[in-house]
């Protein structure tokens, strides 16, 4: 099984608790705080060498309070 992240917005502090325990009752995941606040920046950039496949979870943050992805 994959090990997987709950990153939790700074927004949201008190999912943090709730995550910890309702996620990872043997489910291998991890329950974490977001340290980013603010706005984050959507500057246009040539990003030619990055990987396109990784997902923002900003849209997840801000609507859901939490973001659950899969550890490298």
């Amino acid at each position: 099984m994959a090990h997987r992240i709950c990153i939790v917005s700074a927004y949201r502090p008190d999912l943090l608790d709730e995550g910890r325990h309702a996620l990872s009752l043997g489910q291998n995941v991890e329950v974490v705080m977001d340290r980013r606040i603010g706005e984050r920046r959507t500057a246009a950039r040539d990003d030619a060498g990055t990987d396109r496949r990784r997902r923002s979870i900003d849209h997840e943050l801000r609507t859901e309070g939490m973001a659950i992805v899969e550890r490298d």
